[in-house]
């Protein structure tokens, strides 16, 4: 055998392994954002326990800019200490399930919204 013919790769071969490389490194990346570990981070610190509890902040602001349409008045300094209360140790889903059996339902421009998740909006919207 030849020199030539020792390190030569098929170029079928090639081909096949840079677009699975791509291909994991695409999907690794898309993962990442998935999972959260690209997303902005609140700034403000006096709410960060409640923001975290908001998986997608840039929806949840949209329809926060909304609900303050409708209220008028909002005061995050008052809004904040009721929510950590209603909140306490569980989770969201739960919470907003218990808004939603007991009536506590906010309308804002044709959407009906369990109160708790209005207000973690709106605190949202307010704090960006």
């Amino acid at each position: 055998m030849s020199e030539k013919e020792k390190i030569s790769i098929p170029r079928r071969r090639l081909v096949i392994g840079g677009l699975a490389a791509l291909g994991v490194g695409v999907m690794g990346a898309y993962t990442l954002q998935t999972l959260g570990f690209m997303y902005r981070r609140p700034h403000n610190k006096q709410y960060d326990d409640l923001l975290s509890l908001i998986w997608n902040r840039e929806n949840a602001e949209r329809i926060g800019v909304i609900v303050l349409d409708e209220d008028g008045q909002f005061e995050p300094w008052t809004v904040a200490p009721q929510l950590r209360r209603r909140i306490g140790k569980r989770k969201l889903p739960e919470v907003i399930l218990e808004d939603a059996k007991q009536g506590r339902l906010v309308e804002a421009r044709g959407w009906v919204i369990p109160e708790t998740l209005a207000l973690l909006s709106a605190l949202s919207a307010v704090i960006r």
